[in-house]
């Protein structure tokens, strides 16, 4: 395998590590899917699924508006034919309260073909952010 798939997703959370916006939506289709699972509608701005640009662009920018990674560490990467399977632990400060949540999560991301993405999913403890946001 050519690892074309983890190589764009690296490069992906590199431009997201310095707030590129630009470099990320230009790696998305025009129709993504994108979300978080959470296991209900919950208070927390940036979990939610749903389809386009501008949803993910509000996503990226949710996050960025209410907290703060002090810690991000893409750990392993297992690519496919279609997507790659990302480990990802991270350490964040929720801005409103200041409460801290760590997180071990897996992020999948869908592809056609090398560099673009359609469709992207994270599961992580929903209920250990949710319990930070509303300390």
């Amino acid at each position: 395998m050519n690892q074309k798939k983890t190589a764009t997703v690296q490069k992906l959370y590199a431009a997201f590590q310095r707030g590129d916006l630009p470099t990320l939506l230009s790696h998305m289709s025009d129709d993504i899917d994108w979300g978080i699972d959470a296991q209900s509608p919950t208070a927390v701005p940036w979990y939610g699924i749903g389809t386009g640009k501008d949803f993910a662009a509000g996503f990226f920018k949710n996050l960025a508006k209410e907290c703060q990674f002090t810690r991000f560490e893409p750990t392993a990467f297992l690519e496919s034919d279609t997507g790659v399977a990302c480990l990802v632990s991270y350490d964040a400060i929720i801005n409103k309260n200041g409460r801290r949540v760590s997180q071990n999560v897996v992020h999948h991301f869908t592809f056609k073909g090398d560099d673009q993405v359609v469709r992207w999913r994270a599961w992580e403890d929903t209920a250990r952010t949710l319990a930070a946001w509303n300390a």
